[in-house]
């Protein structure tokens, strides 16, 4: 059985670089709010109302998420 896959659309809301202290970024902490969009209205049917949290710690993925972007979040089940 296939479930089913929800789409939020997002948009970064803060970006908050975390230093060392030698000042080199430790993790940056990623707020998102959903916002108003066609690709919210499989889970959201008026105002979408959200809020994702995330920290990044590899130092790979430091600078790629953009403040103020927006970004698709897929919630895809884990099948076992």
């Amino acid at each position: 059985m296939s479930l089913p896959v929800l789409r939020c659309r997002m948009r970064v809301s803060s970006i908050q670089a975390v230093k060392n202290a030698d000042s080199s970024v430790a993790e940056e902490r990623i707020k998102l709010s959903a916002v108003l969009g066609p690709e919210n209205e499989s889970w959201s049917k008026y105002t979408p109302l959200g809020e994702l949290n995330i920290t990044l710690t590899n130092t790979a993925a430091f600078g790629k998420i953009i403040q103020g972007g927006e970004y698709f979040v897929d919630l895809v089940p884990v099948e076992e």
